[in-house]
């Protein structure tokens, strides 16, 4: 071979050098080409892939059909989350024809309103009836509490005296309404006590069961 053509070992580690780099570039790209592509068929079989092509990481657990139309609330609905009480102020609600209910469910109930922890829990709830006007138009809101209401330390704390439990609850009832027609004098606000004997209307002069 002519000196002017001759390979070296050197030449041949230079072009090493300058081919590695790019094959290993070419690997890398490859591997995560194919790792992606993996990851499409899997998302696709699974059915996870929509065909408008949106994704979802989500897996369907529990079927369930259900309206998907805009609703006008029948009554935005204050009351504790003890569920105790949960059954009756279904069905509750059902009779009154309360079909469509906005539920704020929290501890205490009225509670919220007339005794809260603090001025944030009290903003809070109002903020709550404030978007069921705003956004399902909203005109009735009811106000509920119970008996033996842990927020209130439970009839323990009226020496387990229901009348002396029920007039206080009346008292937070109406102070709760009165709160929430200061705020909003377009709707109209109902107030109710409950026991494990069943529900009662807080009217001014005292309670009146209607459930």
């Amino acid at each position: 071979m002519p000196p002017g053509n001759r390979v070296t070992g050197d030449h041949i580690s230079a072009r090493k050098c300058r081919v590695i780099p790019h094959l290993i570039s070419y690997l890398l790209l490859y591997h995560s080409y194919s790792a992606s592509l993996a990851c499409f068929e899997t998302s696709n079989s699974a059915g996870t892939m929509a065909h408008s092509g949106k994704v979802t990481a989500m897996e369907k657990v529990f079927h369930f059909d259900s309206a998907s139309e805009p609703y006008v609330a029948d009554a935005a609905v204050l009351c504790c989350f003890d569920q105790r009480i949960r059954l009756a102020v279904h069905k509750f609600l059902q009779r009154q024809g309360i079909l469509r209910p906005d539920m704020i469910v929290v501890a205490g109930g009225a509670k919220t309103l007339a005794s809260p922890r603090n001025d944030f829990e009290r903003d809070f709830i109002l903020e709550q009836v404030r978007m069921s006007i705003l956004l399902h138009r909203t005109e009735r809101v009811f106000l509920m509490s119970h008996s033996d209401c842990a927020t209130y330390g439970g009839l323990a704390a009226f020496g387990g005296n229901p009348e002396k439990e029920a007039l206080h609850h009346r008292q937070e009832l109406r102070r709760a309404a009165q709160l929430i027609q200061d705020k909003f004098p377009e709707v109209r606000v109902e107030r109710f006590f409950i026991n494990f004997e069943g529900i009662f209307a807080a009217a001014e002069q005292g309670v009146e069961q209607v459930a």
